[in-house]
C-alpha cells in the first residue's frame, strides 16, 4: 500500500514536471515616443530585436505592444520557426517614433491588463519594456507614481517578471524605483548614451553600463533561471498538499493497523469443560504469546486450540488498555456467539468476567505472570 502511495506520488510530480515544459510567454514593449529618436534610440532597438529573438524558442509566444501618449497592442505570435521570427523582427522594424509624448501611467495599466488575461489563462508573463524612461504626459499631472497602480492583493503585475532596459541618455531612479516596487520579479538593464559625470549624483559608475544586445542576451539568461522559480511558485502548492495528503493517508493506514493490532496482551485466561462439577481448569497465558491478538478455536492454527470446543467457529480477539487494566475486544461475526455470566462492559471482556464458547466456560484476568 505504502509503494502503491509512493508511485502515485511520483506519478503527479512527473505530470507536474511536464507540464513545465511549456513554452514561455513574452509581451514585448516599445517605446514610439519622439524622444526615441535621439541617438537613434529606436533604431537601436530594432537592431537588438534578432538578440530577443535569439532567446525565443519554439513553442513560445511573444506578443508586442508600444506606446506613447497612448499604449497600443500589436500582433501575438506563437513562434513555431523561423518564419514567426522574422514577422515579429519585420513588425518591430515597422514601428516609427513619431508620439508627440510618453505617458508611462497609461503604458503600465496597458501592461497590466495584459498581464492579467496572460494570468487568467494560466500563462506566466516574462515583460520586456525597452524605453528611454522619459515621462511627458500630454495632461500633467503630479509625481508619477506607479506603485498606486500595483495589485495590492498579489494580482498580475506580482506574477510577472520585467525586465525594463532603460536607453535613455539619463537614468530615472524614481521610474526604476517604482517598477521594482511595482513586481519584486523586476530587473533594470541601464543601456543607453550616458556619460558617466561626478557632478551628476544620477549618473551610472563604468562598468555598470551595457548595450541593448547585452542587456537582452542577460534577460534570456534570467528567463532561463527563473523559470524554476516560476514552476515552484505555480506547482509547490499542489505538489506540497500532495505530499501532506499522501501522508495523512499513510498516518490513517499505521492507526487503523495499530488500533486492529491492539495492546500486547498479558494476563491470562481459565477455561473448563461446562457442566462438569468439579472441572479441571486450564490456564493459557497471555503473555507467552507476545502479541495482541488472540484467537479460540478447534481447528489447528488457533492460539488457544481447544480440540472438542464443541464448535468449529473461530473466535479472535485484540487486546485494548482500559486505565490500568488489560481487556479482550471480541472481533467479527463470532463475538455474537458469545454467551456471558457475567460482563462488567458492553463490548469487551474485563478482567473477572466469564464467558461461554461452545461447550467451554472462560474466565479472563489481567494478572501478569
Amino acid at each position: 500500500m505504502k509503494r502503491s502511495l509512493l508511485s502515485l506520488l511520483l506519478a503527479f510530480s512527473m505530470v507536474g514536471f511536464a507540464a513545465c515544459g511549456g513554452g514561455k510567454d513574452y509581451l514585448v514593449v516599445v517605446d514610439t515616443s519622439g524622444s526615441m529618436q535621439a541617438r537613434d534610440t529606436l533604431k537601436r532597438v530594432k537592431a537588438s530585436m534578432p538578440k530577443v529573438l535569439e532567446n525565443i524558442k519554439n513553442g513560445d509566444t511573444v506578443s508586442l505592444m508600444h506606446f506613447d501618449a497612448e499604449a497600443k497592442m500589436g500582433s501575438t505570435t506563437k513562434v513555431e520557426g523561423d518564419a514567426d521570427r522574422a514577422k515579429i523582427k519585420a513588425e518591430v522594424d515597422a514601428l516609427k517614433a513619431e508620439g508627440a509624448y510618453t505617458d508611462m501611467a497609461r503604458m503600465l495599466m496597458a501592461v497590466q491588463e495584459k498581464v492579467k488575461s496572460m494570468k487568467d489563462a494560466g500563462k506566466t508573463a516574462h515583460v520586456i519594456v525597452l524605453s528611454d524612461g522619459l515621462d511627458d504626459p500630454k495632461l500633467k499631472r503630479g509625481k508619477l507614481d506607479l506603485g498606486k497602480y500595483r495589485d495590492q492583493q498579489g494580482g498580475p503585475i506580482n506574477d510577472a517578471f520585467i525586465y525594463y532596459i532603460s536607453l535613455g541618455e539619463i537614468s530615472n531612479p524614481a521610474l526604476e524605483a517604482q517598477l521594482k516596487e511595482l513586481s519584486p520579479q523586476t530587473k533594470t538593464y541601464l543601456a543607453g548614451n550616458r556619460v558617466a559625470d561626478s557632478k551628476d549624483p544620477n549618473a551610472k559608475k563604468p562598468g555598470e553600463q551595457t548595450t541593448p544586445e547585452q542587456a537582452l542576451t542577460n534577460v534570456g539568461e534570467d528567463v532561463q533561471k527563473n523559470n524554476w522559480l516560476s514552476y515552484v511558485k505555480q506547482f509547490a502548492p499542489y505538489v506540497i498538499g500532495l505530499i501532506l495528503l499522501v501522508l495523512l493517508i499513510l498516518f490513517i493506514i499505521w492507526l487503523v493497523k495499530r488500533l486492529q493490532r491492539g495492546d500486547a496482551l498479558y494476563g491470562n485466561v481459565l477455561y473448563y469443560p461446562e457442566g462438569i462439577q468439579f472441572p479441571n481448569r486450564n490456564t493459557f497465558t497471555l503473555n507467552k504469546i507476545g502479541m495482541a491478538a488472540l484467537t479460540i478455536g478447534s481447528k489447528q492454527g488457533n492460539r488457544l486450540r481447544i480440540k472438542d470446543l464443541g464448535t468449529t467457529e473461530t473466535f479472535s480477539f485484540k487486546g485494548k488498555k482500559v486505565g490500568p487494566n488489560m481487556c479482550l475486544r471480541p472481533l467479527g461475526k463470532s463475538a455474537r456467539n458469545i454467551q456471558f455470566t457475567s460482563q462488567r462492559q458492553q463490548g469487551l471482556i474485563s478482567p473477572g468476567d466469564r464467558f461461554r464458547i461452545g461447550e467451554y466456560s472462560f474466565v479472563f484476568n489481567d494478572e501478569e505472570s
